[in-house]
Order: structure tokens, then sequence, then C-alpha cells
């Protein structure tokens, strides 16, 4: 498991915007035997409200696809 800490700064007309987001994360991966080619998805999961004036939570979601090599090859 992982915990990913994203920050960011918003001018909402004043209302007061938080600056940090600690948001854990679910995610699976498989790499295909005798190719190489590694396949994973991550959701990340808000758990803090944005801004005092609204309540909204930032959740996101991600897929990746990479290519494994040996560099002892080269």
């Amino acid at each position: 498991n992982t915990l990913a800490v994203t920050t960011f700064n918003i001018d909402n007309n004043g209302s007061k915007v938080k600056g940090m987001d600690v948001r854990p994360l679910v995610g699976l991966g498989y790499t295909i035997p005798n190719t190489g080619l590694d396949i994973n998805a991550r959701y990340y999961i808000g758990t803090s409200d944005l801004s005092s004036s609204f309540k909204s939570k930032m959740n996101s979601f991600e897929v990746s696809l990479a290519w494994l090599f040996n560099a002892s090859r080269f």
C-alpha cells in the first residue's frame, strides 16, 4: 500500500481553500510473463474537503503501461 500527498493553491474569492490533501490509494499491477509488459491501475481516495465553502473531495484514477527490460544486456 502507498500513500500519496498532493499540494495545491487556489484562491476562490476569499474562501478558505486547503493547501494539502493526504490521499491513500488502492492499486493492482500485473507483469505478463516472458514479455516484459507491465500494466498497473490505481485509485486515489480523497480524504479532505477542498474548501470550507463547498464540499468536494479530489479522487482520481490512474492507468499505466510499461515495458520492462534487462539493463545488464546493454
